[in-house]
């Protein structure tokens, strides 16, 4: 289908502004974007018109109000679950092994979405099902997401549960196993909330750079080994792709 060019450009023209996250000079937006500069001022012309732009002091441009209420609007429509379905489904697809999407609930991972592996040995779990988020790579990602405080308050008092051998129990070994993930921005798990598999799980931003939930990757120990890097890619793309559906632009 045919692009509309004078809307492609100033899609572009926003795009940039939100991405850089400051204004910038009409000359630089055309020299960025390899558009002329007159078009460039015709685009900023008609962007101040409908206030999705503004213009600062000594004429640098910036996003204006109006992008404030079309993204509040956005987000106001937005349903985590329906948008992760069709991305966990994709994930799942590139690496054929189970696909789960949770969130944070107290000291327990609740899991909002599955995408189930075609092969054989599949993860037993269901939707809505409650795991301790400490035995876990999903909940593990989003405990290392929390505030120092807000964590203390959530496993810094408590017996933590041993689901197999392979479970953390030890508040500092888990600290220490959170601070790597919290580093490496992804958390792994070996055995420890069942004795066969395997799981890696990377954060979900919202617009505000929230980790708001995580998604992760699931499979047999065995089917694991050799393919880290794999997983981890794919994961990382899923992640950050739902991240983006959720308004979240990395700077």
């Amino acid at each position: 289908m045919r692009l509309v060019p004078g809307l492609d450009r100033g899609m572009r023209v926003l795009d940039l502004l939100a991405r850089r996250g400051e204004p910038i000079s009409a000359s630089a937006l055309a020299r960025e974007l390899d558009i002329p500069r007159s078009a460039v001022y015709e685009i900023i012309n008609t962007l101040l018109v409908h206030n999705a732009v503004r213009q600062h002091p000594g004429g640098l441009i910036g996003l204006g109000h109006q992008t404030l209420v079309l993204g509040s609007a956005y987000g106001a429509s937005l349903d985590l679950v329906t948008l992760a379905q069709p991305i966990a489904r994709d994930v799942m697809l590139a690496c054929e092994e189970t696909v789960q999407l949770g969130f944070l609930e107290d000291r327990h991972v609740v899991y909002l979405v599955k995408a189930d592996s075609p092969r054989p040995v599949r993860l037993v779990s269901r939707v809505g099902s409650r795991v301790p988020a400490h035995c876990t790579a999903l909940g593990k990602m989003l405990l290392a997401s929390l505030p120092a405080e807000e964590l203390d308050r959530r496993v810094g008092r408590v017996e933590l549960e041993q689901l197999t051998p392979a479970s953390i129990t030890d508040p500092t070994v888990l600290r220490e196993n959170l601070a790597e993930a919290r580093a490496q921005g992804y958390a792994w798990e070996y055995g420890e909330s069942n004795d066969e598999v395997a799981c890696v799980a990377a954060p979900v931003r919202d617009a505000d750079g929230r980790v708001v939930a995580a998604m992760s990757i699931s499979a047999p120990v065995g089917r694991v080994t050799g393919r880290r890097e794999e997983l981890l890619t794919v994961l990382a793309g899923g992640a950050d792709r739902l991240s983006a559906s959720l308004g979240h632009s990395p700077r």
